[in-house]
Parts: C-alpha cells; sequence; structure tokens
C-alpha cells in the first residue's frame, strides 16, 4: 500500500525540528521530516546561539510580546529538553548586553529600549540603561571605549548545535520518520495530497505540509501558488581560543561558551546569497569586539564563517496556514522562538490553523490594501 504521510516537514534545522519534536508529542501521527544536503544554505549553521529579549519587537507590539512569551518559557523548555534526551544544551539565563561607544548610540539606544518596554505585558521584562560605571560592575573587564549599555537581565544564551542534536534524538525517539540528504525540487498538491519529489528522484505524499525550509520555503512555496516574501541576510561569526572562564555576560558582538571558547559577531550584510567572507566585515567586528574587551588582542583568531539569516519583507517572522494543511514558518529567531514553536505553534498546525495570536504574522499582512 502507498505510503500517505498525515505530516511532513521540510527542513530539519532549529525550527524545522522544534516543531517535529512539538507534533511528535502531541500526537501519534505518522510525521516525517526531510532534511537537504549539507551544501544547501543554512542558517543554523550560523546561529550565534542566543536566547534574545532586548532589541526584538521595535515599533511592532505583537513580535515583542511573542518574544518575552517565549522568554518566559525558555527555562522549563531547556529542562524539558535535557532531562528527556540527556543531552546538556548549555542554557544559561544570565542577563545580556548591547554596547553603546558614545552618547549618540547611547541616546539611539535607548529611545528604541523604551518603546519597546511599553509593549511588554510584565513589569520585569523591561530592558534598563547602564551608565559606564554599571556597566562595569556587571563586566568588569570592560574595555574604556564603552559608554554604556542597554541590559536585559532574562536575556541567555545556548548551544545551538547541543539543541538541534537533542532535538533530533527526541524526534527519533517519538517515531518521526527522519530523512537526510532529500533535496526537494518539486511540490504538488493532488487529490487533498501534496506530492514531494527530491532532485535524486524520491517520492514522498503527505497529507499536511509544513515549509521549515529557511530560505529555500519561497521557491518551495510559489511552486503552490503562495507567495513568502523572504530574502537572504549574511553575517558572520568569528571564533576565538579558548581561555578559562571569564564570566561574561553574552551580548551580540562576545559572548564565550562553556568550553571556554570566545564568539565575535554580528554583522549584517545583504549580498544576496554570497556566502564568501568580507575582511572590512571581520576588521570591523574583531576592532568593536577589543574596544568592549581589550583582552582579546592578545588572543589567537582560530576561524571565521558566514551563513545568511531568513528575512521576511517587513522584518517580522511568517506563521500561516493555507487551506488548513499547508503551514509556512518562516522566522530569523528560531532559537529565541523554539518554545514557542515547540508548543503553541505545533498544536496550531494540529489544529488546522495558526492561532488569534500569530495572525499578526500571517502572509495576509502583504496583500494589496492590507494596513500594518
Amino acid at each position: 500500500m502507498e505510503k500517505i504521510y498525515d505530516f511532513l516537514i521540510i527542513g530539519g534545522g532549529i525550527t524545522g525540528s522544534s516543531l517535529a519534536y512539538g507534533l511528535s508529542k502531541e500526537c501519534s501521527l505518522d510525521i516525517a521530516m526531510v532534511d537537504a544536503y549539507d551544501h544547501t544554505y543554512r542558517a543554523s549553521v550560523g546561529n550565534y546561539g542566543l536566547a534574545w529579549l532586548q532589541s526584538k519587537g521595535y515599533k511592532n507590539p505583537f513580535y515583542a510580546q511573542m518574544t518575552e512569551r517565549s522568554i518566559y518559557l525558555w527555562k522549563d523548555f531547556a529542562k524539558e529538553i535535557e532531562e528527556k534526551s540527556g543531552i546538556d544544551i548549555e542554557y544559561e539565563q544570565t542577563g545580556g548586553f548591547h554596547f553603546c561607544f558614545n552618547k549618540e548610540d547611547f541616546d539611539i539606544r535607548k529611545e528604541k529600549m523604551d518603546l519597546i518596554n511599553t509593549y511588554y505585558k510584565h513589569e520585569n521584562t523591561k530592558t534598563i540603561m547602564l551608565d559606564r560605571k554599571e556597566t562595569m560592575e556587571l563586566y568588569p573587564h570592560l574595555g574604556e571605549e564603552v559608554f554604556g549599555s542597554s541590559y536585559n537581565k532574562l536575556d541567555g544564551y545556548l548551544s545551538p548545535g547541543q539543541l538541534l542534536k537533542a532535538q533530533i534524538k527526541l524526534c527519533k525517539e517519538q517515531n518521526v520518520n527522519l530523512i537526510s540528504n532529500y533535496c526537494t525540487s518539486t511540490i504538488k498538491k493532488e487529490n487533498n495530497v501534496y506530492i514531494i519529489k527530491s532532485e535524486d528522484g524520491r517520492i514522498l505524499k503527505t497529507k499536511q505540509l509544513v515549509l521549515a525550509a529557511g530560505l529555500s520555503n519561497k521557491k518551495l512555496a510559489k511552486q503552490l501558488e503562495v507567495d513568502v516574501p523572504i530574502s537572504p541576510e549574511k553575517g558572520h561569526i568569528l571564533v576565538c581560543q579558548k581561555v578559562s572562564n571569564l564570566k561574561l555576560l553574552p551580548s551580540l558582538d562576545i559572548r564565550q561558551s562553556q568550553d571556554g571558547t570566545i564568539l565575535l559577531g554580528h554583522s549584517n550584510e545583504d549580498r544576496g546569497y554570497d556566502l564568501s567572507i568580507e575582511e572590512d566585515v571581520v576588521q570591523r567586528i574583531i576592532n568593536n569586539a577589543v574596544k568592549i574587551l581589550p583582552m582579546l588582542k592578545d588572543m589567537n583568531l582560530i576561524r571565521s564563517w558566514s551563513s545568511l539569516r531568513i528575512i521576511p519583507k517587513d522584518g517580522k517572522a511568517i506563521y500561516d496556514t493555507i487551506d488548513n494543511s499547508l503551514h509556512v514558518v518562516s522566522t530569523h529567531s528560531a532559537i529565541t522562538f523554539a518554545p514557542i514553536h515547540v508548543n503553541e505553534v505545533s498544536k496550531s498546525i494540529l489544529s488546522g490553523k495558526m492561532p488569534d495570536n500569530l495572525q499578526d504574522f500571517s502572509l495576509k499582512r502583504f496583500e494589496k490594501g492590507v494596513s500594518q
């Protein structure tokens, strides 16, 4: 008899595995997840590993509130993942910084944080501004060129690789059929069944289809006459040598993993699908990092790489269900939103529609005449 899955997820990164884990723990349906080759564009390989609250949702109340909900779920989510998988995902909710190098930077940052703070449901969520002296109390290695910072005690970090490994393990244990090296070529729908064909000719069928394939969501959805307006944004990550634990609170510029490795970021370049390393960008990242943590100038840079983020047209995430059977998830906040993907979004996919509190993220907002 011909095999037809109840759900098939295209994309085996952080987002896809979160959804596969969430779906499989909620039901006993037949679920498969396919993942492409290693040479494809993967956002997960360039993930900096921050579960981050501050900055998300500027002039976007719904996005800020979604981030707030997810951040409050993270401790319990990390505990669940680690206890069930036996894998330490290295999650720590230490608080985190955004550093400012002059008064102008500080004032601009304050204006943004003040606005985002008005969106939050809880007073405890708010980001605060710290002057140089206050910043040094929490970051004693601070360089002299730092003027001040924004700080949120709910920000944190984890190992993206360990989270992915744990979710994949749990998917296997919950009988998700994981199919690797499956690069989707064509999708069509016939008699309420989606037919998915790979580049090497393998064919899979499913009643419900979940697109969590990062940048590939655009071309895959187009085959089903659905427009997903996303584009790539390049970011660089640098890796320095391992050193003893400096007890650094994380920032977008510098964080230290539990094994002592120093990671440097971040950057945002509009270069299409070009993944080449840009020396001027790398130098800028290094210069900013040394301003914050001067001891870096004596450390060795081990390697650097770039990857592509998924950026929707208006910067917000995309969550939508079409015809109660096609589910589209496109986001550049896969780590931060993992608890919501596993719980809220997965349950919504099972019900055949996205929840009311995610309606602001539907594809309808891109239709002509729809105001935001």
